[in-house]
């Protein structure tokens, strides 16, 4: 479907760039920007730094939560916009996979007042499956993927 072929099984753990911003967003991303995983979670930095210790959370990704979006983009410089306020004209989002199993893991480290951001985050996902958007007969298996200890609660600008 779209003359653009699935990832291969357990891409996830391939991926050689990860970062994270806001509150909270997560990403991974292909050596070329042509394959990427962004995760957005509403919140969680907030939470953190109110309650001022570490947090954790687990979201099971085979149930819809409005506030949790995890999903895989196919395309040009695919993590182009995210955690960044300057978008390059040639950036290109040709095919999105959304999450429809496995698991997500979440720590939320606050840091002390007076920083640039609000925190550190590290994201655990495992055994987590994405169904093509335009085509969700078309299931692959991501795998298993850690992005520890990137900083989260800033934003871009």
């Amino acid at each position: 479907t779209g003359g653009i072929d699935a990832p291969p099984a357990g891409f996830l753990a391939t991926f050689p760039f990860s970062g994270g911003c806001g509150d909270v967003v997560f990403y991974a991303r292909s050596d070329d920007d042509s394959l990427g995983l962004f995760v957005y979670i509403a919140g969680l930095a907030t939470e953190a730094a109110t309650a001022g210790t570490t947090q954790d959370w687990v979201f099971p990704l085979d149930v819809a939560d409005p506030d949790v979006r995890v999903e895989v983009r196919q395309g040009v410089r695919v993590s182009d916009i995210v955690c960044d306020d300057v978008a390059e004209i040639d950036s290109r989002v040709d095919v999105r996979w959304t999450a429809v199993g496995g698991e997500a893991r979440v720590r939320i480290t606050p840091a002390p007042s007076g920083g640039w951001h609000t925190g550190t985050g590290t994201l655990t996902l495992s055994d987590v499956t994405f169904a093509r958007d335009d085509d969700p007969a078309q299931v692959v298996s991501g795998g298993d993927l850690e992005i520890a200890d990137v900083f989260v609660g800033w934003l871009a600008g």
